[in-house]
């Protein structure tokens, strides 16, 4: 009985491995989906505090030098970054809770009617009818969209309160998981990262040019975006200091807002000088609106573009499409995320264009000329020289005929001496 196996056992065969690999991957993505956002960020954290981490490998000797190493750079990021940062957290959450539920009772309390019938509206009204007739402001329908929207904010926002404080738990523990993996990416992460390329059946410029375009992207997202936000909310708490406004809360706010695009941080100054118009804090109104317009929106317009579009090398319109896809598909981590897979998909068409460059530019060709294919090359000339040395070559190259084997021989005479 024969065992070698027939085409039909090995086709089954080949397909079958495959088939297992991507289930064991499947499975393993089942693993880590409750906590997928946090090793993501753990990753990305993990890249861009890389630098550190190779001055403290220069700084540390011996064999095991890695994690002393390691050590040392999530000690300084603690120091740096996630103290001061836990120290903010702790002391927004008490303000923050207070000027939810202010503002939440005052959305309960509002007299819409009221605010409706008052001269300053009704002047207001009447530069509208002016200048835009088209629209009629004092309409029912208006009125009744004006206290359905104030209903709803009120409700919105006592259940963000409510869920804010729910998941402060949840928080802290995915935190924690984000600094676990980005101390072991730290450690092994070079380790971990050629073994995970090796497995990709592409050239190393490939891999390289892949490597390098997500990590430019991460760091003009994560740095340029948190620092033109960091700054964005500091200006703007500054501004709702002068005007007697919660400084922490408004500038959080503020800074979450950075990160919206187009709209901004105009989510959180625009309906506080409204707030304030309406209590009857005229001055106050305008200067939120002159300082938040003037300066807040002018550090978005200059700072965000230097450092998203240029380091990332991405244009402005499909960075802002991409950030408005990831906020619709991943919620806020999408602001992360959509420019991540842009820069992916941006360098994975740039490798097709250059890996099938010489196809592409054919086809291009074959276009031009009416979707024909292009025109064959003639071969050049063959010149006289290079055909008698072909001649040559050839002669000398074939075989020789053997004699006949009853051929007769001529005799040979000899020589006749001479005198």
């Amino acid at each position: 009985m024969s065992t070698v196996p027939n085409r039909e056992s090995y086709r089954i065969f080949q397909f079958f491995f495959p088939a297992m690999v991507l289930f064991s991957l499947y499975l393993a993505y089942l693993l880590a989906n409750p906590f997928l956002h946090a090793i993501i960020m753990g990753i990305v954290f993990a890249v861009l505090s890389w630098p550190i981490q190779k001055k403290m490998l220069r700084l540390t000797k011996g064999k095991w030098k890695r994690i002393p190493a390691t050590l040392l750079t999530m000690l300084i990021i603690l120091i740096c970054v996630i103290l001061p940062f836990t120290v903010f957290i702790v002391r927004l959450i008490p303000q923050a809770l207070v000027s939810l539920t202010a503002i939440s009772e005052w959305l309960a309390g509002f007299d819409l009617n009221a605010f409706l019938d008052s001269q300053t509206v009704h002047n207001f009204f009447s530069l509208i009818k002016e200048y835009l007739p088209f629209i009629d402001p004092e309409t029912d329908d208006i009125s009744t969209a004006l206290l359905e929207a104030t209903r709803t904010a009120s409700q919105y926002l006592l259940k963000g309160a409510t869920t804010v404080v729910s998941n402060a738990l949840t928080f802290a523990l995915h935190f924690a998981l984000v600094l676990l993996v980005m101390f072991f990416m730290l450690l092994d992460g070079e380790a971990m990262l050629a073994r995970f390329m090796y497995l990709f059946p592409l050239k190393e410029v490939q891999k390289d040019a892949i490597v390098d375009r997500l990590r430019a992207v991460a760091k003009a997202v994560l740095v340029g975006g948190v620092l033109v936000a960091l700054l964005q909310g500091f200006v703007g708490a500054v501004g709702m200091a002068i005007v007697g406004m919660p400084v922490l809360f408004c500038g959080a706010l503020m800074a979450l807002a950075s990160f919206v695009p187009v709209l901004g941080t105009g989510l959180v100054w625009i309906p506080v000088a409204v707030w304030l118009f309406i209590n009857g804090m005229t001055w106050q109104g305008v200067f939120v609106l002159v300082w938040c317009g003037a300066i807040v929106t002018t550090i978005d317009s200059v700072m965000r573009p230097l450092f998203m579009s240029n380091q990332a090398g991405l244009s402005t319109f499909f960075l802002f499409m991409s950030i408005l896809g990831g906020l619709k598909a991943f919620g806020m981590l999408g602001i992360f995320y959509g420019p991540l897979i842009l820069g992916f998909v941006v360098v994975m068409l740039s490798l097709y264009a250059k890996e099938y460059q010489g196809f592409l530019s054919n086809r291009s060709s074959g276009l031009k000329n009416g979707g024909q294919d292009p025109p064959a090359i003639a071969p050049p000339p063959v010149t006289t020289a290079e055909t008698a040395a072909a001649s040559a070559v050839e002669t000398a190259a074939a075989p020789v005929a053997p004699a006949a084997p009853n051929a007769p021989v001529a005799p040979v005479e000899p020589a006749t001496p001479t005198a």
